[in-house]
């Protein structure tokens, strides 16, 4: 979550490359979330518009996306690999 290889500072990078808001999902405020908006409305928000497809891409820790069944979700992909295969699982 916090860090270079952290979700939020993954969604800025990618939203500034693709010129596109990208959101971001973790369980814990980030220390560099500076956003106007309180965190948990934040949170909130995001789990709303997730429900309701009404983004293409998320960055978010690895437990959001533990059971993913949606049929408009076609891959997730795990940026910051864990140690060892036991931590994956």
């Amino acid at each position: 979550m916090n860090g270079g290889n952290g979700c939020f500072d993954l969604s800025n990078r990618l939203s500034t490359n693709f010129n596109v808001p990208i959101k971001f999902y973790s369980g814990s405020k980030p220390r560099n979330y500076n956003d106007d908006l309180d965190f948990e409305t934040y949170k909130v928000k995001v789990q709303d518009e997730y429900k309701q497809n009404k983004f293409t891409l998320l960055t978010a820790t690895k437990a959001f996306g533990m059971g993913i069944n949606k049929k408009n979700i076609g891959f997730t992909v795990h940026y910051g690999m864990p140690a060892s295969m036991e931590s994956l699982y």
